[in-house]
């Protein structure tokens, strides 16, 4: 399409360009020092920045173009974009990838980053890490070697609808043949209210956009991660860049203290500004307009833009994508291998600057010239896309393979299994103050209907041995039932008392609970221990045969961390046996031993030897956290009940 007399849209020169690059070296190194932990609390903020100067860049790179080349070309631009920033980012994730599958678990790090190493490359970063990693500042999300792509794919977002802004404005114009110089007005009428839109979105999100039920887009319609409450800013970015005839033409702004308020904005927020505040709001208008400030007081030239212009911030700014996209893998690497501390994440950041300036030199450089073999650098800009998304979906399938040879399942898993395979638990009594895992009601049985034959008492422990002794006994009904604290007190409770009454009349009570887990000190070992008396007292008075299964152990670490790969500092499988966990059982058995009607099941022996116990004993994985058996250990441990006891009505 056809664009005339655009030149009055467009201006630019070198020293123009200095002083943006020294902009972007200020927002990198905010960015760099807050994830180094330097004292820099709101140095987040130069992602704002970044995203500031994007829009302003942008827009007079495509006005640019439509003067020079007479027309709009979306392909170009796209093409341009692609070859401009997807390469790099395709190294840097084919090596995170790399580094992740020999240093993280399989079952978890190691599937996050290839989850989100995919995304990243797809442009989809900022989804995926809002469903798989939570909030920009939990400890989830700081510990995904590829958190930062999310600003990258909201970046590339935006570059995929703002040249479509631009062809609509054009297109309207020739539509209602209005003069071409109306283009600027109606591009600017068109920006100026998604920009207000956008804001909105962002300070007082709208009730149906925040309880939309989609359970994959959802996270990222409003908050920290969505693209629709950072679009203003790119917006007011290119608002900037459209409005460049009227600004430059105002004397007033050529006043040096424009530029050092500015300046002071974006500095000074990223001292004041913390996570605690709710970002993007109201707030983020500091390094924004600050961004803006800076920009038209740099355009004049001036001592801003001579500050700005020094050599080692346009150096830094030149390099400010590479060191962008390798600081942060470099930093959660280190934390992992040698502990946190500002020393290890400087020496990270140090070691990182090497692959940075070769990404700048050997990728940016060399793939973005369009003097030579442009087809050969569209091929290779393809090729190290396709490795990235290759070494991504390697990883995830990798992850998938260690699950099924593991075994492994985590809590959403768990409770996955129940709702797949088995039923909620009968109307009646057992509705009563049920205990729920993220809206799933913690009380299922084996069967649809019909009389209980094996009956579950306790607390999260006795549930983790349902989908076991489910699974080895097909013919029998089995419910379980939850309590916590796992006790009776003043008699049966009446979800037992139901569970009972529609129960065969011999079916077994299997109690179990983690006891050594609520004994903390002396006083909390005797309460627990007259408590847990006192409950199997009361199962005996049911005439019922009773088993008690003794607790395995806890650990001090994440199943997930056993699963890891040898040369991973916190990988660890073993750990010495609580001696309480021997204690509670041996004085159950001695305080009971006279009774018939009572069963004990010590499964110790399964996990420990000689004081030292495993989560993956026979190199199977039995556990899906630190205290809690995942389905292959639920099934473990069923097998040794049913070879200990009968369970049989």
């Amino acid at each position: 399409m056809q664009v005339a007399n655009l030149k009055s849209l467009s201006t630019s020169t070198s020293g123009q360009l200095r002083f943006i690059q020294g902009l972007r070296g200020l927002a990198v190194v905010l960015v760099v020092a807050f994830h180094m932990g330097l004292p820099v609390p709101g140095g987040f903020i130069g992602v704002d920045v970044f995203f500031v100067i994007s829009g302003y860049v942008i827009t007079l790179a495509l006005i640019r173009r439509m003067r020079d080349a007479n027309r709009i070309s979306i392909a170009s631009f796209y093409l341009g974009r692609f070859r401009r920033l997807a390469p790099a980012l395709a190294v840097m994730v084919v090596f995170t990838t790399l580094a992740s599958a020999a240093l993280f678990s399989p079952l978890a790090g190691a599937e996050t980053t290839g989850q989100t190493g995919l995304a990243a490359v797809l442009g989809l970063a900022n989804v995926v890490i809002a469903r798989v990693s939570g909030g920009y500042f939990d400890p989830a999300a700081e510990a995904n070697p590829l958190l930062h792509t999310w600003s990258l794919s909201v970046e590339e977002q935006f570059y995929v609808i703002f040249p479509i802004l631009l062809l609509l404005a054009y297109s309207l114009t020739r539509l209602f043949k209005f003069p071409q110089s109306s283009f600027k007005k109606i591009s600017l009428t068109l920006i100026g209210l998604l920009t207000a839109v956008s804001f909105w979105i962002t300070v007082d999100p709208p009730t149906w956009l925040s309880n939309v039920s989609n359970w994959y887009l959802q996270p990222v319609l409003t908050g920290f991660f969505s693209p629709l409450s950072r679009a203003w800013e790119f917006l007011v970015g290119a608002i900037l860049a459209l409005s460049l005839g009227y600004w430059q033409n105002r004397i007033w702004l050529r006043n040096n203290a424009i530029g050092f308020i500015g300046l002071a904005g974006v500095i000074g927020g990223a001292f004041i500004i913390t996570k605690d505040v709710v970002w993007p709001g109201f707030l983020t208008l500091l390094p924004v307009i600050g961004t803006c400030l800076v920009i038209i007081s740099g355009t004049f030239g001036g001592r801003v833009s001579t500050l700005l212009s020094h050599e080692f911030a346009v150096w830094t700014g030149d390099r400010s994508y590479s060191i962008y996209l390798w600081h942060w893998p470099f930093i959660v690497f280190a934390v992992a291998l040698f502990g946190g501390g500002v020393w290890v994440c400087l020496g990270a950041v140090a070691v990182s600057m090497l692959p940075s300036i070769l990404s700048y030199k050997y990728i940016e450089n060399t793939l973005r010239d369009n003097s030579t073999r442009k087809r050969l650098k569209y091929l290779l800009s393809i090729v190290l896309v396709l490795t990235g998304i290759g070494t991504s979906a390697y990883l995830i399938l990798s992850s998938a393979t260690a699950k099924e040879r593991t075994g492994f399942s985590n809590t959403d898993d768990f409770f996955a299994e129940m709702q797949n395979s088995y039923f909620p638990c009968t109307t009646g009594a057992l509705d009563i103050n049920l205990q729920s895992y993220k809206g799933i009601a913690r009380c299922f049985q084996s069967k649809s209907s019909g009389p209980f034959d094996l009956i579950l008492f306790g607390d999260s422990h006795a549930e983790q041995l349902f989908t076991g002794l489910s699974e080895l006994n097909p013919t029998l009904n089995v419910v379980y039932l939850l309590d916590t604290p796992p006790y009776l007190d003043g008699g049966l409770s009446p979800q037992l008392q139901f569970a009972l009454n529609n129960s065969a009349a011999a079916a077994p009570v299997v109690y179990t609970a983690r006891w050594v887990g609520l004994s903390t000190n002396e006083p909390a070992i005797a309460e627990v221990l007259d408590n847990t008396r006192a409950t199997i007292s009361a199962l005996i008075q049911t005439e019922r045969p009773v088993i008690v299964v003794g607790e395995n152990p806890s650990f001090s670490f994440r199943a997930e961390d056993c699963a890891a790969p040898g040369n991973m500092a916190s990988a660890r499988c073993t750990e010495d046996l609580n001696p309480l966990n021997e204690l509670f059982l041996l004085d159950l058995k001695t305080h009971f031993s006279d009774n018939q009607k009572v069963s004990f099941v010590a499964v110790n022996d399964t996990f420990c030897t000689n004081g030292e116990c495993e989560m993956n004993p026979s190199s199977a994985l039995l556990y899906r956290d630190d205290n809690h058996l995942n389905l292959h250990g639920s099934k473990v441990i069923a097998q040794l009940i049913g070879n200990s006891v009968s369970i049989s009505p």
